[in-house]
């Protein structure tokens, strides 16, 4: 009896070690890749080519649809954030890296006066004109469907009126390439509003930690900004732009690959076995 009892424990022994040693393979083999080197894309020249058409696209852009209008007052505030990133995409045991893209967004501030909603109309006219379309909420519409609805309203009798504070972002988008091919221009607008009251200036965002990805980072202090502006004017702008700016080719992005698992191998009693060689 005991020598079965101790057969038996030596085979539970062995399918148990076998078990484990199946996991360990199948999680091995579902680990994803090691992520692309973005600090090293972010240091390339290509990205630095890349980054300084982009600026100059962007900063252009910038200058023109503020100095449209000569009632609009820019504020010299100017916040950049400029960083490359790759994400983590798929379902578990299909997880994979993106390509390593690169995007600077930069946000300025302008005041203004006068009528709000005949104001805005005219920078939803100059937007156009300078070629940006719009996106599911234009100013047209957060004007339309949310400022003149909603506009005085309170959903408390202790609650603050609705106003320029409360409105949804309005977003425009530019596809537009240089004549000499190297730039293409993608970017993506948002605009919104603050207004002289009480509830203008949003709480605090503490800045984000600086990484090896980060080309450029310049945040401001948008309380002082919208307190700022709002001090001498009844309105405050914000055009938050995005220039999505360069996506590495494969070979720039192609991921250290996990080493290959060894793969298991047992030998049982009899003639049953699997490692080379039998």
């Amino acid at each position: 009896m005991s020598r079965f009892v101790s057969g038996c424990i030596i085979v539970v022994g062995t399918l148990i070690l076998v078990l484990m040693a199946l996991a360990a393979v199948v999680l091995l083999n579902l680990r994803p890749p090691s992520p692309p080197d973005v600090g090293a894309v972010a240091r390339s020249k290509k990205v630095a080519d890349a980054d300084a058409r982009a600026t100059k696209g962007l900063d252009d852009q910038i200058s023109a649809f503020l100095s449209a209008r000569p009632w609009l007052h820019p504020l010299t505030a100017r916040s950049v954030d400029d960083h490359c990133f790759s994400r983590e995409v798929g379902e578990f045991g299909g997880l994979q890296w993106t390509p390593v893209g690169c995007a600077r967004r930069v946000e300025v501030f302008a005041a203004f006066d006068g009528d709000f909603v005949a104001r805005n109309q005219d920078i939803d006219k100059s937007l156009h004109a300078l070629g940006w379309f719009p996106g599911t909420y234009d100013i047209p519409n957060v004007m339309g469907n949310y400022y003149k609805t909603m506009k005085g309203t309170t959903t408390a009798p202790s609650a603050p009126p609705y106003g320029a504070n409360d409105l949804p972002s309005a977003t425009y988008y530019l596809r537009q390439q240089d004549p000499s091919q190297a730039l293409n221009l993608n970017l993506t607008m948002a605009v919104g509003w603050a207004e002289r009251t009480p509830a203008a200036a949003p709480e605090a965002v503490p800045p984000a930690p600086r990484s090896a990805s980060q080309r450029e980072y310049r945040p401001v202090d948008r309380n002082a900004v919208l307190t700022q502006g709002l001090h001498a004017h009844k309105y405050v702008i914000t055009f938050s732009v995005t220039s999505d700016y360069f996506s590495a080719p494969n070979d720039l992005t192609t991921p250290t690959p996990s080493p290959t698992p060894t793969p298991y191998c047992a030998c049982y009693s009899g003639n049953l076995c699997t490692c080379p060689g039998g």
